[in-house]
């Protein structure tokens, strides 16, 4: 079994451990008896009983918690976006690929209807060559953030 730290604790972190914690036989996140929480990522890291990592954290922090993360041995699962810019996206992947540890994506919607038949239709060509694309998701949900949230503030959204 695959002991996990799950690495922050809002809503959707909540959501990651919900979705497995006695229900898998693959993954638990950390300790027998429910979670240890600490607020060190780094005493985490050097932790031998935790052998991956799930990052459920603010967008800018990604990069650097995935690269300590693989210089370390420990797998990673990070929610979108991945990173905020190409540059650090590359140096992840490469610390990752270095470390031969395993990275993984997480994006709740790629098995949406709408983006199957998005993906389907792009791996037949029947869309012709595609020159440009500008996509845009919106919810009612980001009404709700207060502007003191992380997830309001604009560097979350690219790299500044």
């Amino acid at each position: 079994m695959l002991k996990a730290a799950i690495v922050g604790l809002g809503r959707w972190g909540q959501v990651l451990v919900d979705s497995v914690q006695g229900k898998s036989d693959a993954i638990e996140f950390t300790k027998k008896h429910g979670l240890s929480l600490d607020s060190d990522y780094a005493a985490m890291l050097k932790d031998p009983s935790i052998d991956a990592v799930v990052l459920a954290t603010p967008h800018q922090q990604h990069a650097d918690q995935i690269i300590a993360a693989s210089k370390v041995g420990k797998h990673i699962f990070v929610e979108k976006p991945f990173t905020l810019t190409k540059a650090s996206a590359a140096k992840s992947v490469a610390a990752a690929d270095k470390a031969g540890v395993v990275l993984a994506l997480g994006h709740n919607r790629r098995f949406l209807p709408a983006v199957l038949e998005l993906k389907s239709r792009l791996k037949a060509g029947a869309l012709g060559t595609i020159l440009h694309a500008e996509l845009n998701h919106s919810g009612a949900s980001g009404l709700q953030f207060r502007p003191d949230n992380w997830r309001a503030d604009r560097k979350e959204d690219r790299k500044s």
